[in-house]
């Protein structure tokens, strides 16, 4: 119904008549409009919400980023500071006074823990997790097709190609374009029917009773 009011109203057909069918679609329909405008309006808040989160989750990593890089800075410039007074004022020789502060500086890097969350307390690096389980491989043989094999208990039916050739479908109903695209075809009528008529021939109720075993 819905989709034939959209397509009278695009192009014009009995416009008068579809807008009322319009109307009335509305107050019959009022409570669920109401209730899907709602539910548009909720995620949209949401959506919205999380956009924002994000924005702000963006300014905080910017900045704890800029802190970090002004600290490194300061961190060389105070290193170098002290290894020129360490030269000047030392009374070592330059190679053990400079040995002596690099040294220093690699011990310092491996005390120094790696920052994982802003001042905030938000995690760095958006909380997204890096490090997951192995997956587990499970092998198992592969698939193999077997073709089924039906008892009629009667003659074989003709198969698909003696179907084609022999006029077997000469009465029956060609498929239309859409029952093509859902799979039928006339041959798969005309096989199907072709079964059942063949299926059971050669069963006889009284010879199948007395050759089973009721003992």
């Amino acid at each position: 119904m819905v989709e034939t009011i959209i397509y009278n109203l695009v192009n014009g057909i009995n416009t008068e008549n579809t807008k009322k069918q319009v109307e009335a679609y509305r107050r019959e329909n009022k409570e669920l409009i109401s209730k899907n405008r709602t539910k548009y309006s909720r995620d949209i808040t949401e959506l919205n919400f999380l956009v924002e989160q994000e924005k702000v989750e963006e300014v905080e990593r910017n900045q704890r980023l800029a802190e970090i890089e002004i600290s490194e800075k300061n961190t060389k410039k105070k290193s170098k500071e002290a290894l020129l007074n360490e030269l000047t004022y030392s009374k070592m020789p330059a190679s053990q006074v400079i040995s002596s502060h690099m040294a220093r500086i690699e011990s310092e890097k491996a005390v120094k823990k790696p920052v994982t969350q802003f001042s905030t307390g938000a995690k760095l690096g958006g909380g997204f997790q890096t490090d997951f389980m192995p997956i587990t491989q499970v092998k198992e043989p592969l698939y193999v097709y077997e073709q089924e094999e039906v008892d009629f208990l009667g003659p074989a039916p003709p198969d698909p190609e003696e179907i084609e050739t022999e006029g077997f479908m000469e009465n029956v109903r060609s498929a239309t374009p859409t029952s093509l695209a859902g799979g039928y075809t006339h041959r798969l009528a005309c096989q199907r029917a072709l079964q059942e008529a063949f299926s059971g021939l050669f069963f006889f109720p009284a010879k199948f009773m007395d050759a089973m075993d009721f003992s």
